[in-house]
């Protein structure tokens, strides 16, 4: 068979398309070294052919589409099937060969830094189904982080940018006092090169050498969120956000204010509060069920409600329970650009991660003075001095440890009761000392019982 394989001709080919029996749905003809010619019924009165390309590598048996017939002659097909061999010959699969030649075809256009970085940006705005999401305000930082080593790297061949171009285009910032955002940007800059790299467009990650080069990049300014902790001034500041608003009449600043009491009184992280649902909120059963998602722990997460923290998203519902987010942005982002091209980011945005520290750099407390963030830092000194809560309860109601875990050594009716009661006593605490009263004593409350 194999003899008469190799004497085929195009005119015998053709002969077997011809009288192909119509009731047959598929026929191969071996014509030598793994070249088959496959016959395949598409219709009653039609059937097509094409040219395979049968071979084994690494003990599996593969096989490699070359063509349909007679797009593709005998001739042609011996000359696709040998140059195949030959890769087999050198070591290579020929269908993995094939796949690498298909990738780098599809990238064969992403020469610069620019365009890769933009390719790299829709990669993470549309990571596949089953993978971590990122949020609209995370893709926006890595735009941004991006954006401030086009001016030095954008026009460079990507594979040619070299270490020393890296450090061009990160040490001004550096040098700027800008350090964090310098250490950031680099971060992105390797993820970019990865990304290149797998896809060959490049062959390494010249911004590597810069992670431990501190003559280029200092070490990273580590500093604790800024937080008042003293009763009195901690009264002080609550007196003023109460009257952030006062007389102004505005929508946006009344929603301002009450985003202050909201993390006041729940000590939420910043993202969660400005990513915060209506559909996470149960006001009937006071309560907020974070997702996993957005959670910095990574699984869903309850914050208990009080009474005040109620009564604050019952006012933000009459504000702004027309949309999905507790606090929208009152300016919409723009949804076309300038050149009138969609803008890849959602219309409706949360309010800016400065919001907060802007209102309270308003009212007099800066950056070195107390942060949103610190608003956590706050509860956590005041519920821990009280001596009226258990560590490991205060340290859960602050998402710092693992909820199950400590779900599982209390009672759970128990558990609740004294989550419930941590958040009341954090709300009335903060009542009094705004109002300028003693804050409440621990003589009534009765002590955690372990189940």
């Amino acid at each position: 068979m194999g003899k008469a394989a190799k004497s085929a001709t195009d005119a015998e080919l053709k002969k077997l398309m011809r009288q192909f029996p119509a009731e047959r749905a598929l026929q191969k003809r071996g014509c030598g070294d793994g070249l088959v010619f496959l016959i395949e019924r598409t219709s009653d009165a039609h059937a097509s052919a094409r040219w395979v390309f049968e071979y084994r590598f690494a003990g599996k048996r593969k096989s490699l589409g070359l063509g349909t017939y007679p797009d593709i002659s005998l001739s042609r097909a011996r000359e696709l099937a040998g140059g195949q061999k030959a890769l087999i010959r050198e070591g290579k699969d020929p269908a993995a060969e094939r796949k690498a030649g298909k990738q780098a075809a599809a990238v064969a256009h992403l020469t610069t830094f620019d365009l890769v970085a933009n390719a790299w940006l829709d990669s993470e705005r549309n990571r596949p189904q089953g993978t971590k999401q990122l949020s609209a305000d995370t893709v926006d930082k890595l735009t941004w982080l991006a954006n401030l080593v086009r001016p030095v790297l954008g026009t460079l061949q990507i594979r040619d940018i070299a270490t020393p171009d890296v450090v061009r285009a990160i040490e001004p910032i550096a040098k700027s006092g800008r350090v964090d955002t310098a250490h950031r940007v680099r971060e992105v800059l390797s993820r970019i090169f990865a990304f290149a790299a797998v896809r060959g467009m490049c062959n390494g990650d010249p911004a590597a050498p810069l992670k431990k080069e501190r003559s280029v990049l200092p070490a990273k300014h580590i500093e604790s969120h800024a937080a008042i902790t003293d009763p009195k001034a901690f009264g002080e500041m609550l007196r003023a956000i109460e009257g952030y608003d006062s007389g102004a009449g505005n929508r946006a600043r009344r929603t301002t204010t009450l985003a202050l009491k909201l993390i006041t009184l729940t000590a939420l992280r910043p993202f969660e509060l400005r990513q915060l649902r209506w559909s996470w909120v149960d006001i009937d059963n006071s309560r907020i069920e974070l997702p996993a998602e957005f959670i910095k722990m990574r699984k869903p997460h309850t914050v208990y409600l009080s009474r005040q923290a109620v009564e604050v998203l019952t006012e933000l519902r009459g504000i702004n329970g027309y949309g999905e987010l507790v606090f929208p942005a009152v300016h919409a982002k723009r949804v076309v650009r300038k050149d009138g091209e969609p803008v890849k980011r959602p219309a409706v945005r949360p309010i800016s991660e400065n919001t907060l520290n802007a209102a309270l750099r308003r009212l007099g407390f800066g950056n070195a003075d107390h942060v949103s963030h610190g608003f956590r830092t706050s509860m956590s000194t005041a519920t821990n001095e009280s001596g009226l809560f258990k560590a490991d309860i205060i340290e859960v109601a602050l998402n710092h440890m693992d909820e199950d875990k400590v779900r599982a050594i209390y009672n759970r009716a128990r558990y609740e009761q004294e989550r419930k009661r941590l958040s009341g006593w954090w709300a009335d605490y903060c009542d009094a000392l705004r109002e300028g009263r003693q804050p409440v004593s621990g003589e009534n409350v009765i002590p955690m019982v372990r189940a």
